[in-house]
């Protein structure tokens, strides 16, 4: 089938389309061809570059979907061990200098002392959720980035064209 598509392609190039028998475009073969112009090499180069193109397009492709799915198999592990180490050091902050300001105004005896690490906490799981939500959104966002990816990747058919045009130079050599 590629042979045909080619003869056809060839005598599109030779005859510039306008309507030659089939006669005469074996004619007009049989005349290039003895000038020396090797159509096969010239498609069998085409389809060599071609495919050395699609290989490298897999391989470009195959990379960047090997990083997004590193990214997104990572699940933020080391952002959120830091992230939950803060939260930690900003409890117990909390807690010392609530207990701090209550020993400075005297009412560390009181019931009220016992309230500071229950707000602390409370303030730490908001912190928690907040930091939980940001690990979400980065994930969502890799996986989204990770599908517009495929979805523009193309696989175009050969330019024929192209094809065409370096057969017509070739021919008007």
């Amino acid at each position: 089938m590629a042979n045909s598509i080619f003869s056809r392609v060839a005598a599109a190039a030779i005859s510039g389309g306008r309507g030659v028998t089939s006669f005469q475009q074996s004619e007009v073969s049989r005349r290039k061809a003895s000038r020396g112009i090797n159509y096969s090499s010239l498609y069998a180069d085409f389809q060599k570059r071609e495919t050395e193109a699609r290989e490298a397009n897999v391989k470009r492709e195959t990379e960047i979907r090997g990083i997004y799915d590193q990214l997104i198999g990572q699940g933020q592990g080391a952002f959120r061990t830091a992230g939950l180490a803060d939260i930690e050091r900003g409890k117990t902050r909390a807690i010392g200098s609530g207990t701090q300001s209550l020993i400075s105004s005297g009412l560390f005896g009181t019931t009220t002392a016992a309230a500071i690490p229950v707000q602390a906490e409370n303030q730490a799981s908001l912190s928690r959720l907040k930091l939980e939500d940001i690990i979400q959104q980065r994930t969502s966002e890799l996986k989204l980035g990770k599908a517009g990816f495929v979805e523009r990747i193309e696989d175009p058919y050969p330019d024929y064209n192209m094809l065409i045009q370096a057969m017509a130079a070739g021919a008007s050599r």
